[in-house]
């Protein structure tokens, strides 16, 4: 835990200091009461394994706290082995997008994609996910749902439904262009590969083009019966 980690660091820097007195009496003592000139070998020798006695201690430490800082993946959990559990579930269509990594040492972070037919199946399916992940010493999840049944059957991809507005970023992003048939294989749809089926963003529909006969024609209208002046006066 974070707290252990603390408490190791305060250990080291006790140790040090303790390490650093001991070798300066043994050192003056041999020195001391020693004779013959290897006595003056003593404290540089004592002084170089007391610093690699630090550095065994430090390093395993700094190299934890260091994967921390970069929000790694944590070593003791099989991410392939987590997804893979997650296909498995009824409704799940497939799971695609699938980070971890950690904030401490005992907090784990998860966020993925899952592909479902629709909210209702969701909603049964998302406890189920939580409870899964909860079992496994993940306790923050942020699940971003995708509804099939929402999307036109002819650009749909179960491992990916959301995609970018265009081709360029799809490198990018965790699902690429590549082919992922798994999700399709235990629901017995066909495998499309990603590039084929991604998805049609629907453009914004250009703006009706307003016809002009209507203007046209009034001002056709004004230029033949011009207004009468003392008309619009009295208005």
């Amino acid at each position: 835990s974070a707290g252990q980690m603390n408490m190791k660091g305060v250990f080291l820097h006790v140790l040090g200091d303790a390490l650093g007195s001991v070798i300066v009496i043994i050192s003056s003592l041999v020195i001391w009461f020693a004779e013959g000139s290897w006595r003056f070998y003593v404290d540089p020798a004592m002084s170089i394994a007391m610093v690699l006695i630090i550095l065994c201690t430090t390093i395993p430490l700094l190299k934890e706290t260091s994967l921390i800082l970069l929000q790694t993946a944590p070593s003791s959990v099989d991410q392939d082995i987590l997804k893979a559990e997650l296909e498995k579930m009824d409704g799940v269509l497939g799971v695609h997008e699938f980070h971890l990594w950690q904030l401490t040492s005992n907090r784990l972070v998860l966020s993925a994609h899952i592909t479902c037919h629709n909210l209702r199946d969701y909603m049964e399916i998302a406890a189920k996910v939580k409870q899964f992940f909860h079992c496994v010493g993940i306790h923050s999840t942020t699940i971003q749902p995708e509804f099939v049944d929402v999307i036109d059957t002819a650009s749909l991809d179960y491992a990916c439904s959301l995609k970018c507005s265009t081709t360029d970023c799809l490198q990018d992003t965790c699902c690429g262009p590549k082919t992922l048939a798994s999700s399709r294989a235990k629901n017995g749809g066909p495998e499309v590969s990603a590039t084929q089926s991604a998805m049609t963003v629907p453009h914004s529909p250009k703006p009706d083009t307003v016809s002009l006969s209507r203007s046209e024609d009034v001002l056709v209208n004004r230029s033949e019966n011009p207004p009468d002046p003392e008309r619009e006066t009295n208005l």
